[in-house]
């Protein structure tokens, strides 16, 4: 028993040694582009808390489609018009982010219209499979039309102070809950 649990701790870090860097997006050309999306962060080392996210644009006619690539660390909900459209992201690591990529078009409207996303990060307190580094959002455009929406200074943010955490024994709940 003791051997086979050796053998799988050296397979599991030679994986992760060949294991290649995933850009966020599907078009690895958007990493040079100075229109590139920014992980947005509602302060420096927000380690915990809700979060929310907001940018409106004005359109003048309504685009066949509108692609964009969206996730968050650690947990987000998309809102297009206050039209939920997306969560996530996926169960990935800090190397293998995981994000959704979804047409947005549909929920636009001709005029204002908003974009919006509430974030949360429970910090310590998360599961086990949800990794995180600090909480932030990221949402990028798929072509230089739709990059007007990519995250940055741009956004506003604000945090809910409506949530709180409560520290618990770990033996009753597994070490806390939002309030």
């Amino acid at each position: 028993m003791r051997y086979s649990i050796q053998v799988i701790i050296v397979i599991f870090f030679q994986c992760n040694l060949f294991a290649q860097f995933r850009p966020f997006v599907s078009l690895p050309e958007q990493l040079q582009n100075k229109f590139f999306a920014e992980w947005i962060s509602p302060s420096q080392n927000a380690e915990n808390g809700v979060f929310y996210f907001r940018k409106q644009i004005t359109l003048n006619s309504l685009p066949e489609t509108f692609i964009i690539h969206v996730s968050a660390d650690n947990r987000y909900r998309l809102y297009v018009n206050e039209t939920l459209v997306s969560w996530g992201p996926a169960v990935g690591d800090l190397l293998n982010w995981n994000y959704e990529t979804i047409d947005i078009s549909p929920y636009f409207r001709i005029g204002k219209n908003t974009i919006a996303s509430q974030v949360w990060n429970l910090g310590r307190q998360k599961g086990a499979r949800q990794i995180s580094n600090t909480t932030a959002f990221i949402l990028q455009g798929n072509t230089e039309v739709e990059q007007q929406i990519n995250t940055d200074k741009s956004w506003l943010s604000i945090q809910d102070s409506g949530y709180y955490f409560i520290n618990m024994p770990s033996a009753i709940v597994g070490g806390g809950y939002i309030a």
